[in-house]
């Protein structure tokens, strides 16, 4: 047995969803066509090691949840903007299949692994963790959040450029020297280049969950159920066109390998003639089915720059209904607040109409006593007339009963005043 090799593989999500790498990580029933690799016999055998909270929701669903939770920055998130990274931790085969020979040497690489990823990218932003046992090789796909420490959402800062993600694999390999694991050449120095085996894949198993060349809309926005039907059948008559040319390519190849056998027996006879011809006769069908494949691939390529281009449109849609779900927010809080001053208001209106009431209640009583007043006073008036009229009346009667006595007395108020005084006080 040659090196034994660590394999740690990071690239940066889509700017869309991450609903086709959900699949492929979850196996979802109904899109085996993402994991056809798979041995469905020893799915099973998978099991999930990230929080609970995230692990019983749909990978998309945990990687908007820990955006909303841990997303402390004051401006918007961008519409293409990277919400997730994926990582690939695995080895050698050979080496791989002797750690999962013993149980807890399985375990311990695990558990390397996931303290590696908390490490690397905290512990909070890992939204799944799965080991894979039912393809050839072991492996564990880990998908993070690129979340920074102060809450800000920047892959760029997390992922970071060649120099870190270099200085990453070193890390990595030597977590995992205990389990006979080495570092490979780094590419600076071979020069190699990774191609994806995604790039292919999305020419045939495109997630089409939110795929429409011409989306359905409701009230201004994408109805976003019926556009997935739509386009799932446009993206399924791409497959199946990909699917035709892929077996009448086989067929074409198993032709020519008979052909070729021909050609060797024709060879042998010296039929250059019949050669000639047979082998113009390839070219031309050759030609013709490369036109035909090259024509359905860039069919396939056009569809998925058009799902890429809705894909936009339906995350420009959903940041604008956003925008108006805190209007809306907004204008109710307004609006709660009117209310409110409106039941003071009212309530304020009441105790001022009851005092209004009761001081015009006490406005009628003063009505009523300035009533009483002037009668008062014209009794009054009347009773000083009387009096006056009653002095009159007895000064007068006094003066004629004056002369009387003095009269019959013959008294002199002039000679005697205190007798005349008091006898005119005895005869009142």
């Amino acid at each position: 047995m040659g090196k034994q090799f660590a394999v740690l593989h990071c690239e940066k999500g889509g700017k869309g969803n991450a609903g086709g790498l959900g699949y492929h990580i979850d196996r979802i029933k109904g899109y085996e066509h993402m994991f056809d690799n798979a041995d469905p016999e020893r799915t099973h055998l998978n099991k999930e090691y990230c929080k609970k909270e995230f692990a019983k929701i749909t990978l998309q669903q945990a990687i908007n949840k820990r955006i909303d939770e841990g997303y402390k920055a004051k401006r918007l998130i961008r519409s293409d903007a990277v919400k997730f990274l994926e990582n690939l931790f695995t080895g050698s085969h050979e080496q791989m299949m002797k750690i999962f020979a013993d149980e807890h040497l399985k375990n311990e690489w695990i558990k390397a692994n996931y303290i590696f990823a908390c490490k690397e990218f905290g512990e909070d932003n890992i939204v799944r963790f799965t080991l894979h046992l039912d393809e050839k090789t072991p492996h564990i796909h880990c998908v993070t959040v690129p979340l920074t420490r102060d809450g800000r959402l920047s892959a760029r800062e997390v992922y970071g450029n060649s120099t870190a993600y270099r200085k990453r694999q070193d890390r990595y390999a030597e977590a995992m020297k205990p389990f006979g694991l080495e570092r490979g050449k780094s590419n600076k120095i071979t020069g190699a280049k990774h191609i994806p085996a995604k790039e292919y894949n999305k020419l045939v198993a495109q997630e089409v969950k939110e795929v429409d060349f011409k989306p359905v809309k409701t009230f201004g926005f994408i109805n976003g159920k019926k556009t997935v039907e739509k386009a799932k059948n446009s993206l399924k008559n791409a497959q199946l066109e990909v699917a035709e040319t892929k077996a009448e390519t086989k067929a074409k190849l198993k032709q020519t390998q008979r052909q070729n056998e021909y050609f060797l027996n024709a060879l042998k006879e010296h039929k250059w003639e019949e050669i000639t011809e047979e082998n113009k006769r390839l070219r031309d069908e050759f030609l013709e089915m490369s036109e035909k494949h090259t024509k359905t691939l860039q069919d396939a390529l056009k569809y998925l720059k058009e799902i890429e281009k809705l894909r936009k449109e339906i995350e420009e849609e959903r940041e604008q209904g956003k925008e108006l779900g805190k209007m809306y927010d907004e204008l109710c809080e307004v609006v709660e607040k009117l209310k409110s001053k409106e039941r003071s208001f009212l309530k304020q209106w009441g105790e001022d109409k009851e005092e209004l009431r009761l001081a015009k209640k006490e406005i009628e009583k003063l009505n009523n006593n300035d009533h009483f007043a002037d009668r008062y006073l014209k009794a009054k008036e009347d009773l000083e007339y009387a009096k006056n009229d009653i002095r009159r009346l007895v000064f007068k009667n006094s003066e004629d009963l004056k002369q009387r006595l003095i009269r019959k007395y013959g008294l002199d108020r002039n000679e005697n005043d205190n007798r005349n005084e008091n006898q005119y006080r005895r005869g009142i």
